[in-house]
């Protein structure tokens, strides 16, 4: 049987078993933790927490995405670079009259390929 979250929980118990990302975000608001981040993120952070006490609190603020939108319109001469994203406005541009067929195979290389 499972036992419940608590402060007081064993490492080796919570590390054990399977713990729902909702059961470790409330863990951390009982806990004066913060509830953000990932599932991997929070049991990182529980597990700090159970073996130390700790609650690493950060003092810098999580970074903001930066925006999506192009900075200049598309064309067929766009460099696509490191930090590229596949925004909305890319895949409409890649589905315009002049490229006829445009899929994203499951390894995420681009091909186009006219019909």
């Amino acid at each position: 049987m499972r036992p419940e979250l608590t402060k007081d929980l064993p490492i080796n118990d919570f590390t054990d078993f399977y713990w729902l990302k909702t059961e470790l975000q409330q863990f951390c608001r009982e806990n004066n933790m913060s509830p953000s981040g990932s599932k991997m993120e929070l049991s990182k952070r529980i597990e700090v927490f159970l073996t130390t006490g700790d609650t690493q609190q950060t003092t810098t603020r999580p970074k903001r995405r930066s925006s999506s939108k192009t900075q200049a319109p598309l064309t067929l001469d766009t460099v696509i670079t490191e930090n590229h994203r596949c925004s909305q406005e890319v895949r409409a541009f890649l589905k315009k009259p002049f490229i006829l067929h445009f899929i994203f195979p499951s390894i995420f290389k681009t091909t186009l390929k006219k019909m």
